[in-house]
């Protein structure tokens, strides 16, 4: 099963940062599940997550089980990235079953000072946004500087 039986808390510090309430219905939801995927055990009377780092949900399952764009998927964790809620860990993509992994920023176990949503909108994380640097996909159709590449009308004198 997908979702277990236990719920989890948000903090009211998360709960009413400008870095939360700025997320689309989207992000929350993609949030939500990393936030059901993170497994912690009791240490001490302590609550410490095993798999922080570790946490993932595929975009193929986000589109199978909210029937919506894969767009939607990568929105929704750029959104997360920016906002300094998550941090991506490993790259996916190589392969069936291998997908990103990402760390929670929000956990009781992570140190105030690596919270960076605590520092939202002040600053954000943009840049870490992952992007396929080199990518040649399209790059002999695209368009040329200076170039009309329309095909011309037909016309009755021809």
């Amino acid at each position: 099963a997908l979702i277990p039986r236990y719920g989890f808390y948000l903090s009211v510090d998360l709960a009413f940062s400008p870095a939360y309430l700025d997320l689309h219905d989207s992000s929350r939801t993609l949030f939500y599940h990393f936030q059901l995927a993170a497994k912690f055990d009791w240490v001490r009377g302590e609550k410490h997550h095993r798999n922080n780092g570790k946490i993932g949900f595929p975009e193929s399952e986000f589109r199978k089980y909210y029937d919506c764009a894969s767009q939607t998927y990568y929105n929704a964790r750029n959104q997360l990235i920016t906002n300094g809620i998550i941090v991506q860990t490993r790259q996916g993509g190589y392969g069936p079953k291998d997908y990103a992994t990402y760390k929670l920023l929000n956990l009781n176990d992570v140190p105030k000072n690596h919270q960076r949503w605590r520092n939202y909108p002040e600053k954000n994380w943009k840049h870490e946004i992952p992007t396929s640097k080199h990518s040649v996909i399209g790059k002999d159709t695209r368009f040329k500087k200076n170039v009309a590449n329309r095909k011309p009308k037909a016309t009755l004198s021809q």
